[in-house]
């Protein structure tokens, strides 16, 4: 599939989706994010378990996570379900949201060898929030040395009051350091928020590291961590935050 056909893709389902009403959401700084691939390994399935812990100021405490069941259906198409859940300072965890993800892997811009895909999802509220949608388009760059991968996002959520659109990114680039150990850093931030483009926005930026588990039987198991500071506004709400993320593989 020709780079133009993906290119044509995505801005389309980002057009459908900016006609539609939103609602306000959280910011780049939720964490539960994630850097998404722009390619799959054909046949897999995975479940993937992911939470991140704000620490310190007005955010300190505030957990979330998710738990998504992910399969590649074929070489075009990766479907998902997932359930997010949040943790306020002092009260248990509750579970917020159902989502549906759907990745389309589009192809290879020429001469630059980078991997696109788009990703839409539609994600409901389960405690009286609004539903709302989200697409990205997802790029990749791998080689022998690194992998690097950035995420362009918009953000659309409905509700009955008032209206919020934004677009934020996230990024890694990591290297391999061992047969099974990649180290490298990730970024999340804002790029517009409700309208307003550049400015003081929010930004978290860190080491990540990534292990993958050899031996167990009958599925791979992954693990990553990684610790983000904040740069920009976000040294206002928060100190700093930890992610986690578990993932075990099963190829048909």
């Amino acid at each position: 599939m020709s780079f133009k056909i993906g290119l044509f893709s995505i801005t389309a389902a980002t057009l459908a989706l900016s006609m539609t009403a939103p609602s306000a959401r959280a910011s780049a700084i939720d964490p539960d994010e994630v850097v998404y691939p722009a390619y799959a390994e054909l046949g897999e399935t995975s479940l993937e378990f992911r939470q991140g812990r704000h620490f310190g100021k007005t955010l300190g405490g505030q957990a979330g996570g998710v738990v998504e069941l992910e399969h590649n259906f074929s070489d075009l198409y990766t479907g998902s379900i997932l359930a997010a859940w949040s943790k306020a300072p002092g009260e248990s965890a509750k579970v917020e949201a159902i989502s549906s993800e759907n990745i389309f892997y589009l192809g290879v811009i020429p001469k630059l060898d980078i991997e696109t895909a788009g990703y839409v999802e539609y994600q409901q509220g389960i405690r009286g929030q609004a539903g709302g949608v989200e697409a990205k388009a997802l790029f990749t760059k791998r080689s022998e040395a690194f992998e690097a991968r950035l995420n362009l996002i918009y953000e659309r959520w409905f509700s009955a009051h008032g209206a919020r659109n934004d677009w934020s990114y996230a990024a890694s680039v990591d290297f391999p350091v061992r047969p099974a150990l990649r180290l490298g850093a990730e970024a999340f931030g804002e790029i517009e928020q409700d309208g307003t483009w550049g400015g003081r926005t929010t930004h978290l930026v860190g080491p990540v590291a990534k292990y993958t588990l050899n031996g167990v039987p009958h599925v791979g198991v992954k693990f990553e961590a990684a610790y983000l500071f904040p740069v920009g506004t976000a040294s206002r709400d928060t100190n700093g935050q930890v992610r986690l993320m578990v993932e075990l593989e099963k190829r048909w």
